[in-house]
């Protein structure tokens, strides 16, 4: 299968789905369109109902959740590398009603499954995306390649693990996730793909 989109259908899935933003004839990788659909999510917040803080751990500008970071600074907590307190302050956030964005390397966000662990015992609504999975990553070397991950979310009750093959199919997980009460993960990929 070459597309997930067949070429005569493209017109009607970019006024459906308003992906402006996306040329389906271009690479693109599913970390930005982690990103981008975050900050678009952001925007439109009142067609959605969705009260979202994003967080980062110091790799905003690899995670892309710089976009929504810029766009919105005032709803962008910077926790830097400390991903136990991140997951802490989204739990906190998670008590209050909101609905926290966390973003890191996915191989960092194994430092905090304790973390992880006792926001879904709370049953949080938490979303999370881990970026630069799997041995793909090429020049950021073995220490940043996020391999546990899948399992680590795998092992959390009722948590939501999604993979996406492509950016067009992780901008739409990032939507069903959003929209899901309870904690969810994005495993999402450095390298610019093709839209399958």
């Amino acid at each position: 299968m070459k597309h997930f989109v067949p070429n005569d259908c493209r017109d009607l899935v970019h006024k459906e789905y308003n992906l402006n933003n996306f040329d389906l004839n271009k690479k693109i990788s599913s970390r930005l369109a982690c990103g981008e659909a975050v900050c678009h999510f952001m925007d439109s917040e009142t067609d959605n109902d969705f009260n979202l803080v994003t967080l980062d751990g110091d790799v905003g500008n690899s995670t892309f959740i710089e976009v929504s970071a810029k766009k919105h600074p005032n709803r962008f907590i910077q926790g830097f590398i400390a991903e136990q307190n991140i997951v802490q302050i989204s739990q906190g956030l998670s008590c209050l009603g909101i609905i926290p964005v966390l973003s890191s390397f996915s191989a960092f966000l194994t430092r905090a499954y304790d973390q992880f662990r006792m926001n879904n015992i709370n049953q949080c609504n938490i979303k999370v995306y881990g970026t630069h999975s799997g041995s793909s990553i090429g020049e950021d070397g073995g220490s940043q390649m996020g391999f546990e991950d899948i399992s680590m979310f795998s092992q959390l009750f009722n948590c939501v693990v999604l993979y996406p093959t492509d950016g067009f199919a992780c901008y739409h997980a990032m939507k069903l996730i959003l929209n899901h009460k309870g904690m969810c993960y994005i495993k999402a990929s450095r390298p610019d793909g093709e839209l399958l």
